[in-house]
């Protein structure tokens, strides 16, 4: 078995510092184009001026949508792709590189790919994973990698919000402000390993920048619940509500303040190139 980017430390370690210095994420990297100034979507992911935006540029998008398209990823249901991932997991919830990259070998890699379309997805997938590997040890949270990881597959927004909410909801449905941070925190982590910030920041630079912005994002939904005379967890209701309408009067709904989350929708992708 081949894995997806070599996988090994110093592998990484290199990729990383060619990153830092390039400006060209691991999508643009993967089409062998440049970074372009023009961004397809733009968007402040917290209130700070100094946080790092989420920038998806055209060679982004377009390396994106090959993964999906060409895998078969966006027409996979996320309970088979995700779930699969979930039972390699470890005991302890973790799943190692290895385990990953068998798993994308028969869901994602077959043989209906071309050779320069395998290596040009599997470096997106790679990317992805390295993401998740705060520690830097091969080992990434199974359950938060799952997560993020719907945004890839088949379905529209709603629906893939819902799947990622039951993955870590307690048995009453809710979340905590920590397990919204989560929630957030995996969808914001597989966008910014797409995007141009993976080719202008460091590992630790980037998990800082997704952490920041998963923080900004509950605090503010767990604010306005508070406002709203709400408890110390959520629903999924609770979200819906913030999201459309805003959970009060005087908040900005979260597609004003998070309108990022659109992004689930792999649609949307497409449209912005045009239907390509």
């Amino acid at each position: 078995m081949v894995e997806l980017g070599g996988g090994g430390a110093s592998e990484r370690a290199d990729a990383e510092e060619d990153e830092a210095g390039g400006g060209v994420s691991a999508a643009a990297r993967a089409t062998g184009a440049s970074a372009q100034p023009a961004p397809r979507f733009y968007f402040q992911i917290s209130e700070s001026s100094a946080a790092t935006p989420l920038s998806i540029e055209e060679n982004d998008a377009r390396a994106v949508m090959e993964l999906v398209d060409r895998t078969g990823l966006a027409r996979a249901e996320p309970q088979r792709i995700c779930g699969a991932l979930l039972r390699a997991a470890d005991a302890e919830g973790a799943l190692s590189k290895r385990a990953f990259d068998q798993c994308m070998q028969v869901l994602a890699l077959g043989a209906q790919l071309k050779a320069q379309e395998r290596t040009r997805c599997a470096v997106l997938l790679s990317s992805i994973y390295y993401a998740f590997d705060r520690g830097n040890d091969g080992r990434v949270d199974a359950l938060e990698l799952a997560t993020g990881f719907s945004i890839l597959c088949g379905g529209n927004k709603s629906s893939k919000l819902v799947y990622a909410w039951d993955l870590l909801a307690d048995a009453d449905g809710a979340l905590t402000r920590r397990g919204l941070w989560r929630y957030m925190r995996s969808f914001l982590t597989v966008l910014m390993a797409l995007s141009s910030a993976s080719g202008t920041l460091t590992a630790k630079e980037l998990t800082r920048a997704v952490d920041d912005s998963a923080v900004w994002v509950s605090a503010r939904v767990f604010a306005d619940l508070r406002a709203a005379d709400a408890a110390t967890r959520i629903t999924f209701t609770d979200l819906a509500d913030w999201y459309t309408e805003g959970l009060e009067r005087s908040a900005a709904p979260g597609f004003m303040t998070s309108p990022w989350l659109e992004l689930l929708d792999m649609s949307k992708w497409g449209a912005a190139l045009g239907g390509a």
